[in-house]
């Protein structure tokens, strides 16, 4: 009797995560309460399947902070219907702020399923997000 081999744990990569200021014509900053000021921000978030196979992200919670760690919003959940093995897909965020922070830190909770496989819950922080002291490999500042 052969025993069906168990489905590999469904594996993702946060790699990235920006918001910016919406610099539109449409969207102007507006004077908030002691002197903020308001923002439309838009950004994207992009995660990697780094498994052999399909999977799915049932739900992306993308969680806002300040640059101090300070939670500020959650942006989500964001569904992203079939990953392909080792691609990666982006959602696009949008996000009426009335506040004047201009750094943002993020991290995530995900329910990702692959084919045959449970539902994994990951919480992960984007690559691009370097810990202090440590370079990202490149001069792209989370937030700018």
């Amino acid at each position: 009797m052969a025993l069906a081999a168990a489905p590999a744990p469904a594996s993702v990569t946060f790699t990235d995560c920006v918001l910016r200021a919406d610099t539109s014509p449409s969207a102007r900053a507006t004077p908030g309460l002691g002197g903020n000021t308001s923002m439309n921000l838009t950004g994207t978030a992009t995660f990697r399947n780094d498994s052999d196979q399909p999977l799915v992200i049932k739900s992306a919670l993308i969680h806002v902070k300040d640059g101090y760690d300070k939670p500020l919003f959650d942006l989500g959940p964001y569904n992203i219907p079939t990953i392909p093995p080792k691609q990666i897909r982006s959602v696009s965020m949008s996000y009426y702020y009335p506040g004047a922070v201009s750094v943002f830190r993020f991290s995530s909770d995900l329910v990702v399923t692959s084919a045959g496989g449970p539902d994994t819950t990951l919480s992960l922080t984007p690559q691009s997000q370097a810990a202090p002291g440590k370079s990202t490999g490149s001069n792209k500042v989370p937030g700018y």
